[in-house]
């Protein structure tokens, strides 16, 4: 997929972490709905929660459906450590399932947030080495009181710096490519320059390249 489509890496990444998300949460849905069946049908979460429903002159659940959005709601407010408290543990196997849910949440959403951010700051890194210099640039010329003529001829050349980056990454790329392919990267790149030159009428592209 990602070779046959051009996707952003951060947009991949956030979409694999909210598939992850939405998986996570639906099998913890899932076991904690199926744990009143696995308990031999005793009085559970889920008929506590009906009698919550019963008490507020709610409509009572009465689809599977109903019962696993209220499992999902349960699974997700526990993984986020929210814990509103309408749906809840009855058992002592429903605590130390909710707690485990809640240790899960915890190692789970912490390591969600790390890789985003790692992904965020390694995103903004080629804009922080452009900004930051210059930063540091506005402060050299105040502090040693630089002519106005010579503070931007200065910004000029560090922006300058900053453009031949991106033709040194360019050359970068093409060394880690195969022959064949560094070949035609490098024809369409300097296509647009090599035909208005008479030099290179007639020539093969291949010696071009070369």
């Amino acid at each position: 997929l990602e070779s046959a489509f051009a996707l952003d890496y951060v947009v991949t990444s956030m979409g694999r972490f909210m598939t992850l998300t939405i998986l996570v949460c639906h099998w913890m849905a899932c076991m904690w709905r199926f744990l009143p069946d696995i308990e031999d049908g005793g009085y559970s979460w889920l008929d506590a929660f009906k009698e919550h429903l019963a008490a507020r002159d709610m409509p009572d659940m009465s689809h599977h459906s109903e019962e696993y959005s209220a499992a999902l709601y349960f699974a997700i407010y526990t993984l986020t450590s929210v814990g509103y408290g309408d749906v809840a543990p009855v058992t002592p196997a429903e605590r130390y399932f909710a707690i485990f849910m809640m240790i899960l949440g915890a190692y789970f959403f912490g390591y969600i947030v790390g890789s985003i951010t790692a992904i965020l700051t390694a995103r903004n890194e080629r804009e922080t080495q452009f900004y930051q210099p210059r930063d540091e640039l506005n402060s050299f010329s105040d502090s040693q009181h630089l002519p106005q003529d010579l503070r931007g001829q200065l910004r000029e050349y560090f922006r300058y710096s900053h453009q031949t980056a991106d033709t040194q990454m360019v050359h970068q790329l093409l060394k880690k490519m195969s022959p064949q392919l560094r070949n035609a990267g490098a024809q369409h790149i300097n296509s647009g320059w090599m035909t208005g030159v008479s030099f290179f009428n007639g020539i093969s592209h291949e010696l071009c390249t070369e």
